[in-house]
């Protein structure tokens, strides 16, 4: 991503990345889920470790974070990801 917002910083292109945590849905949980096992998709911290406790993200929280990035307002962000996990990726 770096090397990617390097390269095309003299072409005023910007690049982001929106690293969301487990985003709410509103699917219910016993949906068939056989599509999510065969990704083997990872498992979920433990509620404990989460530094910031409270509801998972929903789709709007994400469609917000994009909609700040896009315009002029944030002209001076690019090359980093985004992350919207509640601290996660902070974990050591």
């Amino acid at each position: 991503m770096q090397m990617a917002a390097h390269e095309v910083a003299h072409y005023e292109i910007r690049v982001v990345a929106v690293c969301p945590d487990s985003i709410e849905t509103g699917i219910p949980e016993n949906t068939e889920r056989r599509e999510v096992e065969a990704a083997k998709v990872p498992a979920e911290h433990p509620a404990s470790k989460i530094p910031l406790t409270g509801d998972k993200a929903t789709a709007e929280d994400v469609a917000e974070r994009v909609l700040f990035l896009v315009p002029d307002r944030a002209r001076r962000i690019t090359g980093s990801p985004d992350w919207i996990d509640r601290g996660q990726s902070v974990i050591v």
